[in-house]
């Protein structure tokens, strides 16, 4: 029974160190490389645009929010950086005026996104973020953004040029 007990308390405290090896504030995941940017539609800054890279092969999705001169620095879960590759982009600008129920707040937070991605619900949040958009409806849609980006290691300055 006493040999129990001390099996049990080591069972116990080798589960508990595996959980918190696996919870802990390392990256288990791709290398983040920093990712930086401007985009405009026709010329000019677009501020307040959702911006979202979606690795074509593996990475977590990364995500922004432009200020008033169209910049923005990508984050991956809440850590600056994009894993390294190539990735579709969207790029979305919500009226305010317009009714939401896109599942995607203007303000949400990475993991957030990584939440619905997880869950299979990304991909249509990001094609109903259409609806309402001020931008050509293209840039909005994974399967018909023309948009596409290589991260490469290091840093990246990535300019957004959207047109009609």
């Amino acid at each position: 029974m006493k040999i129990t007990r001390i099996d049990n308390r080591v069972l116990a405290v080798t589960l508990l160190a595996a959980c918190l090896a696996g919870c802990g504030g390392g990256s288990n995941g791709p290398q983040l490389h920093p990712v930086t940017g401007t985009v405009t539609f026709q010329g000019a800054p677009v501020g307040s645009a959702r911006i979202t890279f979606i690795p074509e092969k593996s990475g977590g999705i990364a995500t922004a929010m432009s200020d008033s001169s169209g910049k923005f620095i990508m984050k991956t879960g809440g850590e600056a950086g994009v894993a390294a590759g190539s990735c579709k982009v969207t790029v979305a600008l919500s009226d305010p005026g317009a009714k939401g129920g896109d599942g995607l707040a203007i303000d949400m937070k990475p993991e957030d996104m990584q939440k619905l991605a997880m869950e299979g619900k990304l991909t249509n949040a990001l094609q109903n973020a259409a609806k309402g958009s001020l931008l050509p409806a293209k840039y909005n849609k994974i399967d018909s953004t023309p948009l596409t980006v290589e991260v490469k290691a290091g840093n990246n300055d990535i300019p957004l040029a959207l047109t009609e």
